[in-house]
C-alpha cells in the first residue's frame, strides 16, 4: 500500500471536515447555506479540497479528477450566485 504524501494527508483531512460539516448542516437545517457557520465550513473546505486535489492528481496529466474538481467549483459558484437571488427560484414561504 502506498503511503500518502503530506499534501494527500492534508487533502484527506480537509475533505473529511467537508463531508462532516455537510452532513451536520443537512441534518440541522435541511440545506447547506452560507448563512450559517456549518454551511460556510462546508463550502470553504469543499473549495480547499478541490484546490489541494489539483496538486495530488498528476498521474498522466489532466484527467477525470481534475474535471470533477472544476465541475465542483463551478457548481459551488452557481449555487453561491443563486443563494442570494430569485433567478434560481425562491423558497419563500
Amino acid at each position: 500500500m502506498a503511503a500518502l504524501s503530506t499534501l494527500g494527508i492534508i487533502h484527506t483531512a480537509i475533505s473529511l471536515v467537508a463531508v462532516g460539516s455537510g452532513i451536520v448542516s443537512l441534518v440541522r437545517t435541511g440545506d447547506i447555506s452560507l448563512r450559517n457557520g456549518v454551511g460556510r465550513t462546508y463550502v470553504i473546505t469543499t473549495i480547499l479540497t478541490c484546490l489541494t486535489g489539483f496538486g495530488i492528481y498528476h498521474h498522466g496529466g489532466f484527467g477525470k479528477p481534475h474535471e470533477l474538481g472544476i465541475i465542483t467549483l463551478l457548481v459551488l459558484g452557481i449555487a453561491w450566485l443563486g443563494e442570494g437571488s430569485d433567478w434560481a427560484g425562491s423558497r419563500h414561504i
